[in-house]
């Protein structure tokens, strides 16, 4: 994995299987609003150049940013750290940190409603990369008594951490 990217992963333990030259699923990636999502913002579809090869489905912007839909039911999405940052360079936006994985699930929405997986389990993995020297910024700064994470991230895992 490349540093300074984040990564969301949706995967399900099921028999699900995708045409990835299926027009369908090039309309997902391309149309915001086939999702549910919004036309631009903090969403991993309707950006970038489609492309497709035998296992997957993706659109990839050129800079960091790509949506891939697998002929085995995965959906990965890779995205800068660059694309969490609102006002303040080096701070994480939880806005978009959100906004990001909403639109994931929107996506995952669309593509499994036609499986049926009530006896199934659906796993989602989400990590940051190269967080080094980041912060989280609290969401509304100006009028909010939430302080920020201003110690930037120095190394080590941040899971577990007290």
């Amino acid at each position: 994995m490349k540093r300074g990217t984040q990564t969301l992963a949706i995967r399900v333990a099921a028999n699900v299987e995708f045409d990835t030259a299926d027009d369908g699923l090039l309309d997902l990636l391309m149309f915001p609003r086939y999702t549910r999502n919004r036309d631009d913002g903090w969403v991993c579809v309707g950006f970038g150049s489609p492309q497709l090869n035998g296992e997957a489905r993706s659109l990839d912007d050129g800079e960091g940013r790509c949506t891939q839909i697998r002929h085995d039911g995965e959906v990965l999405i890779e995205l800068p750290l660059s694309s969490l940052v609102w006002k303040e360079a080096g701070a994480i936006w939880p806005f978009a940190l959100i906004g990001y994985v909403v639109s994931a699930f929107r996506l995952a929405r669309m593509l499994y409603q036609t499986h049926d997986l009530s006896q199934s389990i659906v796993l989602a993995d989400f990590a940051l990369f190269g967080l080094q020297g980041w912060i989280l910024s609290p969401a509304l700064r100006e009028s909010s008594s939430m302080t920020s994470v201003d110690a930037p991230v120095r190394s080590g895992p941040l899971i577990g951490r007290t």
